[in-house]
């Protein structure tokens, strides 16, 4: 459906700017009812954003080499994180992390996301 692929484009880049995109319900005003209709569509989008993030994530953590990325590298601090970017910016950034070598980091979470914000960082300049 239209809508789920409008959707799809949140965090995506347009015009060198990144764009939010977010459902909106019918209505005018901030009439109760269309503000509970509102948080309802901002929950469903969350949760299904957060659902494909997370096969995204298990499709890549599936062909990790062993001593390399895993499930428990990826926090609540990282997951948030990478729900804020593009699907392909996201996709690239696991894939570059996926096979390097975390056997002497100590904090693994920390050091991933060191690792993402560096090659958004990068992206963005690019």
């Amino acid at each position: 459906d239209a809508v789920d692929e409008a959707v799809k484009l949140d965090h995506s880049s347009m015009g060198g700017r990144r764009i939010r995109v977010e459902r909106t319900a019918k209505g005018a005003g901030n009439k109760g009812s269309r503000q509970d209709n509102l948080k309802r569509l901002k929950q469903e989008q969350s949760t299904e954003s957060l659902a494909l993030l997370d096969a995204e994530i298990d499709a890549v953590l599936a062909e990790s080499a062993p001593g390399g990325l895993c499930r428990g590298d990826i926090d609540e601090g990282v997951r948030g994180f990478l729900s804020t970017l593009p699907v392909k910016t996201m996709k690239d950034a696991l894939l570059e992390s996926r096979d390097l070598d975390f056997a002497k980091i100590k904090n693994r979470p920390a050091y991933l996301m060191g690792l993402l914000k560096g090659k958004v960082q990068v992206n963005a300049e690019a």
